[in-house]
């Protein structure tokens, strides 16, 4: 490789990465399972250990009270305790720059020409995107699956030097998210398609066992395995991002649809024998049209192994453009992914909290220092998108009705009953007095917002243009209204 080949390789990387850091900065709000992986972890050093039994609920919650996602609490929680705001970045972008180069590992040990891989990489963007938020545990397991690829590529050569990596990697895997268990299915189906090509695969079986008996590996141990098996069986269809894929935005639906059909030719074009890791592709595929979350799996896998596929290909003639071009090409790229990531001030990590700052999500920021100024003890209804957030600014003194641990900390039903006391449906008011609620969160446009208003039994004692809370009957609290206030909030 000539000097202006390595420079256009080395300038198409780095254009690659500064699209990537341009799509995943736009969003730098704080992902609402960030607060209860924090408050786990603050409430763990203050008694001790890490809790078997839920200490943020006074609704039922079940027992054992499995959080599959502390190790990633703990890391989280550290970069908070030392850095703030600015540590929780750190360790997005450092996520970012390791998947991305997990990435480029791949293609380099396998020589696809990065021109291809410049080619197909902004549609794995957009994929992977949509699960790299500010910070939940998912975005370990998008490295996980992509350091998979790496050390399955080794296995297809015939290496065996990582499988004792892979083991410990594997442990720490289990203590950052469930999300491991989609490494392990991945795993075994890397096992059945060596198989069928004629390789050998005992070590791999063996391998295998050994990661099934590592996942009692945690704190919990072998309570963690009906956790999750009750995890991976429940229904979480009352949760958008675990809808199928078709009812995402459709910007998203077409970019899914041109990978599938990328890979089809790929795969179709180069033979079996040419596309290997076909299974894993087909199998991240299925997990994406089934659910909106796997879409970001879907693109680790896709980008790590088709682009490969299609240098085998008429496709492929993009390589071979001179280099010059190739140099033009990602100047642009990365002129025009340099200007946009300036602009999203990816140093700036948001808490929105006001309406227009960010449209599925805004924090109650005004209503928890209201409470906050005037020390109240007790329980309170919320949504279960910021019920961890109240837990982390006012646990221990209050408690919530439900927030986004879903499975981890709640029976079966918990979060339909939430969803439906909010849509103000039939037996709003039976749930209300099921449990000894003593004030509750609405969103200030939501139907039970109108519902409390008109009812007049519980009084409107702060009110903002996000949220209204309301007090139960016999509870005296001073009445805020700070409609039109812009509510200042800030991470942590």
């Amino acid at each position: 490789m000539n000097g202006a080949a390595r420079r256009s390789v080395a300038l198409l990387a780095a254009a690659i990465f500064l699209f990537f850091l341009a799509v995943v900065s736009g969003d730098n709000f704080v992902d609402p399972d960030l607060y209860h992986l924090l408050a786990l972890i603050r409430e763990a050093l203050r008694i001790g250990h890490i809790p078997i039994e839920d200490r943020f609920a006074y609704t039922p919650t079940v027992h054992p009270c499995i959080h599959h996602e502390w190790g990633t609490g703990a890391l989280l929680y550290a970069a908070t305790s030392a850095f703030g705001a600015g540590g929780i970045l750190a360790w997005k972008y450092a996520l970012a720059a390791l998947l991305g180069g997990t990435v480029f590992a791949v293609h380099r040990r396998e020589s696809t020409p990065i021109a291809v891989v410049a080619l197909l990489a902004p549609a794995a963007i957009v994929l992977v995107a949509s699960g790299f938020s500010t910070l939940r545990a998912q975005v370990f397991t998008l490295l996980f699956v992509a350091l998979l690829v790496l050390f399955l590529d080794r296995d297809r050569r015939g290496e065996r030097g990582w499988i004792l990596p892979w083991l410990l990697l594997h442990v720490v895997w289990v203590n950052l998210h469930a999300g491991f268990v989609v490494g392990t299915i991945l795993f075994g189906l890397h096992a059945v398609e060596q198989r069928l090509r004629g390789a050998r695969v005992g070590h791999l079986v063996a391998t295998l066992a050994a990661m099934a008996l590592l996942v009692l590996a945690n704190p919990y141990g072998w309570t963690y395995v009906p956790a999750l098996l009750r995890a991976v069986t429940l229904d979480r269809s009352i949760v958008t991002e675990w809808d199928p894929i078709w009812k995402d935005a459709p910007a998203v639906v077409a970019v899914f649809a041109g990978a599938l059909a990328l890979a089809a030719y790929g795969g179709l074009r180069g033979g079996w024998r040419n596309a290997p890791g076909a299974l894993l592709v087909l199998a991240a595929a299925c997990g994406a049209c089934l659910h909106q979350r796997h879409a970001s799996i879907f693109g680790v896998v896709w980008i790590c192994l088709v682009p490969r596929w299609i240098a085998r290909t008429p496709l492929a003639a993009v390589s071979r453009f001179r280099p010059r071009i190739q140099l033009a090409a990602g100047v642009l790229v990365a002129a025009a992914s340099a200007c946009v990531v300036l602009r999203h001030a990816p140093w700036r990590l948001r808490v929105p909290a006001n309406p227009g700052e960010e449209p599925d999500l805004r924090y109650p920021a005004g209503a928890v220092a209201y409470l906050a100024e005037r020390r109240f003890e007790g329980n309170v209804m919320v949504p279960f998108t910021v019920g961890a957030f109240v837990s982390w600014e006012l646990h221990p003194r209050v408690r919530v009705s439900f927030d986004s641990r879903l499975e981890a900390a709640y029976p079966p039903g918990a979060a339909a009953e939430n969803r439906d006391f909010y849509a103000a449906r039939d037996g709003w008011r039976a749930t209300l007095a099921r449990y000894p609620t003593d004030a509750v969160l609405a969103p200030a446009e939501s139907r039970i917002a109108g519902a409390l208003l008109a009812d007049g039994a519980w009084s409107a004692s702060y009110r903002d243009d996000a949220y209204a809370l309301f007090v139960r009957p016999g509870l005296s609290l001073d009445t805020v209204d700070r409609r039109g206030a812009r509510i200042p909030a800030r991470f942590p």
